[in-house]
């Protein structure tokens, strides 16, 4: 606040619009002007996010807005083995912005278990930049500073990936493991 107060504030030190060289007033009541430049009116940082000249993190752009999208769930259990697909075919043009993933656990063996995604596709692209398996604890709804920018994803094109647990849960134990995200839909 006291920065936006300060902009509106900096162009109006004296009426003639003459800018003080030495930085304080005479007694006499009159400013110094030797030398002094006349300084232009400029817009403030406020005014110009709202005229589209900045913008800001984590805005939608104009003409789109941000959606949530789910993108899959999948269940580990004792016969699934450890490495189960996800996919998705968006039916509106999209850019994830925020991919999310929810890890569920059920039983004292998928307690101990370490979840990896270990590819993410916006068709046949890998949009992860390694081939070692990130932690899905990254993605976490409540963790601050994930966000991402994968391809856009047109109708028909398929977001899937391949989700890795370290070992299968045991008799009726359960990993369930839901993706989706933030994204923006595109014009």
């Amino acid at each position: 606040m006291a920065n936006q107060l300060d902009d509106l504030l900096r162009g109006i030190d004296d009426l003639s619009g003459y800018d003080d060289i030495t930085g304080y007033d005479d007694m006499s009541g009159y400013d110094d002007m030797s030398g002094a430049v006349r300084r232009k009116s400029r817009v403030p940082r406020s005014l110009a996010r709202i005229k589209g000249a900045m913008e800001a993190p984590g805005v939608a752009a104009p003409g789109s807005r941000l959606v949530p999208v789910g993108l899959g769930t999948i269940t580990f259990t004792a016969a699934s083995g450890t490495s189960l697909t996800f996919s998705s075919n968006p039916q509106k043009p999209i850019l994830i912005r925020k991919l999310t993933v929810n890890v569920a656990r059920n039983g004292t063996t998928a307690a101990s278990q370490n979840v990896l995604i270990n590819s993410l596709n916006v068709g046949p692209t890998n949009q992860l930049p390694s081939d070692v398996g990130t932690p899905a604890a990254l993605f976490d709804p409540q963790a601050n500073g994930n966000n991402v920018l994968l391809d856009a994803s047109q109708p028909g094109v398929t977001i899937s990936g391949i989700v890795s647990i370290s070992a299968a849960p045991t008799g009726t134990d359960t990993i369930v493991v839901s993706i989706g995200g933030i994204a923006e839909t595109l014009s």
